[in-house]
């Protein structure tokens, strides 16, 4: 998770990690530096998609990934 966490930031994104556990929370803030390697290879795996999702749109079940008409 920290790694995701790393490449928001490094977009610019304002990242709210969510978790119950609090060793979890504690890792969360914990800030890993990524090079520019790891940051593009990260990118890759993610795919450069322009829209991101919300808890709403997944818990609706709605392709927030479709193309608007």
């Amino acid at each position: 998770m920290q790694i995701l966490i790393a490449w928001g930031l490094k977009r610019g994104y304002a990242v709210l990690a969510k978790s119950f556990t609090p060793e979890r929370i504690e890792a969360n803030f914990k800030v890993v530096d990524l090079s520019q390697e790891e940051y593009d290879a990260v990118g890759k795996a993610v795919g450069e998609r322009s829209k991101r999702t919300c808890p709403f749109y997944a818990s609706k079940k709605i392709d927030v990934w479709a193309e608007s008409e």
